[in-house]
């Protein structure tokens, strides 16, 4: 298989696993990528692309060395879909892989779907808590998330970073892209928001319709009209 026929065949699995099998779909995409992982081991082939890469990270978690950083990350307990650590090197508004022997930064690295399939990734640098895509695509984690409060009229709840989002199960979003954070958020009616990004996301929703009114722990912020 190419890089893209694995690809399908994640899809194709979660999909499964999901409607079929019964499961959340961010267990429904852990199982999916497992399974994936393991028929590509038994191909003797490599998975290029992003999906390589999630998977390359995501496998590394079991290794000794890494189990520090995840329990001090909080992560120890997560259900969540794949996700994993890497050192990466920023290039512009992306980042890539560090290259053996580079130097590069510890970051988190998170799948980021739309319609169920991965996009794109995105790293969190552990030190800086920059959030950058790999190929600045992702505007948004949680993209299926926003759409399902959009047509089911709830709440909205944001996270403020990768971190946060994944020790939540990922039900929720995150914002990448402040720019298009309008657009990600047109049609949201509520947002549920910790303080420290609630002004940000009043700025970047002035121009939403409906305005949504942005709930934080100690109160409610309402857009003026």
């Amino acid at each position: 298989m190419i890089a893209a026929d694995w690809q399908v065949d994640f899809d194709e699995r979660a999909a499964i696993l999901q409607y079929d099998g019964g499961l959340e779909r961010p267990e429904a995409e852990a199982q999916a990528l497992a399974e994936t992982y393991d028929a590509i081991v038994k191909s003797a082939r490599i998975c290029r692309g992003i999906l390589g890469e999630l998977i390359k990270v995501n496998n590394r978690r079991s290794h000794l060395d890494i189990a520090p950083i995840v329990e001090r990350s909080g992560l120890h307990t997560s259900r969540a879909p794949a996700w994993g650590f890497d050192r990466v090197v920023v290039e512009a508004n992306t980042y890539r892989p560090a290259l053996p022997g580079e130097g590069g930064a510890s970051a988190l690295i998170v799948p980021a779907c739309e319609d169920g399939t991965i996009v794109d990734l995105v790293a969190q640098g552990l030190t800086s808590g920059r959030m950058l895509p790999r190929m600045g695509i992702a505007a948004v984690l949680g993209a299926d998330e926003i759409e399902m409060a959009r047509e089911d009229e709830r709440p909205l709840l944001i996270f403020a970073n990768a971190l946060s989002w994944l020790r939540g199960g990922c039900r929720g979003a995150v914002i990448i892209d402040w720019q298009q954070a309008g657009y990600s958020l047109n049609g949201i009616e509520a947002i549920h928001s910790p303080v420290l990004i609630a002004a940000d996301i009043y700025k970047a929703t002035r121009r939403c319709w409906p305005l949504p009114k942005i709930r934080v722990p100690e109160g409610e912020v309402r857009h003026a009209a």
